[in-house]
């Protein structure tokens, strides 16, 4: 029995095996993107609900919220992580922002 002869038995012996790694395969080619895809979503929808959270903080407090630059990682990163102590305000009175970082309007400007 020569190898072609050899090779079409086996694929007849396993032909459902096969074909059930090719669908897996198949899944598989749709299902990483797909799991991928949701991971970066989920990260935005967390930093979006974290940033109206801190923007719900500077509305309710009148203040804009600033974090320290010691308190930050080496590359600067994760400004509302667990290394950060605290958040230090300043309130809109004092400069040119109102809360949440928007230009401040004067009633000259408006």
């Amino acid at each position: 029995q020569d190898r072609a002869v050899s090779l079409r038995v086996w694929r007849r012996g396993h032909r459902w095996w096969l074909l059930l790694a090719f669908l897996a395969a198949l899944g598989s080619s749709f299902a990483a993107p797909a799991a991928a895809g949701l991971l970066l979503a989920g990260a935005g929808t967390g930093l979006r609900l974290k940033a109206a959270w801190l923007g719900r903080l500077e509305r309710a407090a009148d203040a804009l919220l600033w974090v320290r630059v010691d308190w930050l990682g080496k590359r600067g990163g994760r400004p509302a992580g667990p290394a950060v102590k605290g958040y230090r305000s300043t309130g809109p009175a004092a400069g040119d922002a109102a809360p949440g970082g928007a230009r401040r309007r004067t009633a000259a400007l408006v």
